[in-house]
This record gives structure tokens, C-alpha cells and sequence, in this order.
């Protein structure tokens, strides 16, 4: 919800097994989630904007 457009994602976090779909949902997630505008982000991006 901070207009983010970098995701990190470890390596070893789930299982071999149950990866492609975990990482799947949450990729997803991080793609639907909305912006939420809360002052503090726009104020953030507008700073990155302005370097």
C-alpha cells in the first residue's frame, strides 16, 4: 500500500514443495494490493520524484 514497485523475495522461505504456489499468492497479493495514499507515501514519492 506504499506504491512500492520493488518486491525482494528470499530464497529459502517455504518449503520445495509448496514454493511455486506460496510465492504465487504472494506475488499476487503484493500486485493487487492498492496504493493507500497516506500522507507519509505521497510525501516519500515526492521526494524520490524530486531526485
Amino acid at each position: 500500500d506504499n506504491d512500492s514497485n520493488i518486491i525482494c523475495l528470499p530464497a529459502r522461505v517455504f518449503d520445495k514443495d509448496e514454493a511455486e504456489a506460496k510465492w504465487k499468492e504472494t506475488v499476487d497479493v503484493w500486485l493487487k494490493t492498492p496504493f493507500a495514499a497516506a500522507p507519509r507515501f505521497v510525501r516519500r514519492n515526492k521526494q524520490i520524484d524530486e531526485v
